[in-house]
């Protein structure tokens, strides 16, 4: 069976993966492959996994269970081995090339920031501030029905 893989930890890392779930319409326990100092934290897949919303969360959430308690190697989203002895042979190939970075890693912490900005307010400034953009949006208040416009000003309001 395969494993979808997750992340490369030390194997002393607390690796606390009884509340999680992991991927798939049925997920299976997560657990761990251990080789060496590393271990990588895996679960059992029978099928190629999707960005589905919950596949997504669920890879989040490994991920952000594993970081509150030690220092991670996150694995990009869909990553799967074929089997366990690929997991442990590239953890021992790449033995020290993991391992330091986990050291670089030790310590550092990541944050994911969200921005926005009001649309209506950001678009007044944008035809304050462009004659063109100004120009595009005239003829599209007057009913110039040239199917073009709306796309020329929304390709206009992209690159300012």
């Amino acid at each position: 069976m395969a494993l979808y893989v997750y992340s490369i930890i030390a194997a002393d890392h607390p690796a606390r993966l009884d509340t999680l779930t992991g991927v798939g319409a049925e997920p299976s326990a997560l657990r761990l492959v251990h080789a060496g100092s590393l271990s990588a934290v895996v679960s059992d897949i029978d099928h190629e996994v999707r960005a589905k919303r919950r596949d997504l969360t669920a890879h989040q959430e490994v991920q952000e269970q594993l970081m509150a308690d030690g220092t991670v190697l996150p694995m990009q989203f869909g990553y799967i081995a074929p089997d366990d002895p690929t997991v442990k042979e590239a953890l021992q190939q790449g033995e020290r090339a993991y391992l330091d970075a986990l050291e670089r890693l030790k310590g550092a912490a990541e944050y994911h920031v969200r921005a926005s900005q009001d649309e209506e307010e950001l678009l007044r400034e944008i035809l304050g501030e462009s004659a063109e953009a100004r120009r595009l949006n005239d003829r599209i208040k007057a009913g110039d029905a040239d199917p073009r416009l709306p796309l020329q000003l929304g390709e206009l309001i992209a690159v300012e």
